[in-house]
């Protein structure tokens, strides 16, 4: 399993997926910082999934359906987020990527336990699969 860990470890309420991610060792997981939506494409083919912090979510939640994220406000095409790049990944490649929401505002040995027992209840291929194979 691939674990895309998204924030900016210079922003410290930004940084917490960045961080956990590097800071776990979890058997057939690896955690990959990204600061860069389009680093999904490289691993469509993998067990896939998305960290990040979100606002809204009072505990570590594994999201499953793009359509859940609020679109944020755009300008340009510059302003591409995650969130819009999922909805497109799921349009263009037929592959439903899952996000593990992090909240926002809690302390972060809290976080990291929660998020733990989510990984551990993970069922393998989780996510839809473009060539229509059920997940295993």
């Amino acid at each position: 399993m691939i674990v895309l860990c998204f924030g900016n470890r210079a922003i410290p309420e930004d940084a917490t997926a960045v961080e956990l991610g590097l800071s776990l060792d979890v058997p057939g997981i690896t955690f990959i910082p990204s600061s860069s939506p389009e680093d999904m494409i490289d691993y469509l083919e993998e067990d896939l999934y998305v960290m990040d912090v979100a606002e809204g979510v009072a505990e570590v939640t594994l999201i499953t359906e793009p359509e859940r994220f609020l679109p944020p406000p755009h300008v340009s095409a510059h302003d591409l987020d995650p969130a819009v790049f999922l909805k497109l990944v799921q349009q263009l490649y037929g592959v439903s990527v899952p996000v593990i929401a992090l909240p926002m505002g809690i302390d972060r040995q809290i976080i990291r336990e929660q998020l733990l027992r989510l990984l551990t209840a993970l069922p393998d291929r989780m996510h839809s699969r473009r060539d229509g194979a059920s997940p295993t």
